[in-house]
């Protein structure tokens, strides 16, 4: 059998539709789609901007894979309990996914965390569909006395029951969703990623956001002794000054 390699397809050489190069996006635009969300998706939304982890792993995010050792700069482990070095695309390598939790990343989750010990999702969109009908009967302005009441409607039984946990896909299309109503131009959360690299290497150099985003091989007990983790505490820290 012949070994034949098959050449990547160049720029303006077929019909294949070229994928879009990620967006930064600004505060200004950030900002104006906050006020068009949730309280939930906002907070994780929140959360990518600030420390530049994937979307899927906000998804994911449980209290127990939070360290708190170091109170000004915590540590995020996606599913640390799952193996010493935690579960993503490169755990076969025995590198350990890091993700420093700096003060404003700190205040969010102080308030969507009642026990650190819990292995529950932190965002849901359970709470989201509970807050959005909380929301609804605030803004009532038919009578009590009138129409339906609060919860008399629903049934008993439903088919669509919302998740346990959010996943990429709809986070993505919550985004564009709000980036529709408050008349921005569309981005979706791993734009958000970018954004945060973009500004971290702006601010300290190319070099900290490589660390910022990058990864490290250890065993769990050992992680703050990486130099590759306190240095990725390091920018988190200086960024949030």
């Amino acid at each position: 059998m012949t070994n034949t390699r098959v050449k990547p397809l160049r720029i303006g050489t077929s019909t294949a539709p070229d994928n879009a190069k990620r967006k930064r996006v600004s505060d200004e635009e950030f900002d104006k789609v906050l006020k068009c969300l949730g309280r939930v998706v906002g907070d994780m939304l929140k959360l990518i901007w600030h420390t530049g982890m994937r979307p899927n792993e906000v998804c994911s995010m449980r209290p127990y894979d939070i360290l708190r050792d170091d109170k000004k700069c915590w540590l995020y482990i996606p599913g640390r309990d799952l193996s010493p070095v935690g579960k993503h695309k490169t755990m076969r390598f025995e590198k350990v996914k890091v993700i420093p939790l700096a003060k404003e990343s700190q205040h969010i989750l102080r308030r969507c965390i009642k026990d650190f010990d819990s292995k529950d999702y932190i965002f849901s969109p359970i709470e989201s569909v509970q807050e959005f009908l909380v929301k609804k009967a605030k803004e009532r302005k038919t009578p009590l006395s009138s129409g339906n009441r609060p919860g008399t409607n629903r049934k008993e039984h439903p088919m669509i029951k919302p998740r346990d946990r959010y996943d990429h896909h709809t986070l993505r299309r919550a985004c564009q969703r709000a980036c529709t109503r408050a008349g921005v131009d569309p981005f979706v959360p791993y734009d958000l990623r970018r954004s945060m690299a973009t500004r971290a290497r702006a601010t300290l150099g190319k070099e900290a956001a490589k660390v910022l985003l990058g990864h490290a091989s250890t065993s769990t007990t050992e992680i703050y002794l990486l130099e590759e983790v306190q240095e990725a505490m390091k920018v988190a820290k200086a960024l949030s000054a």
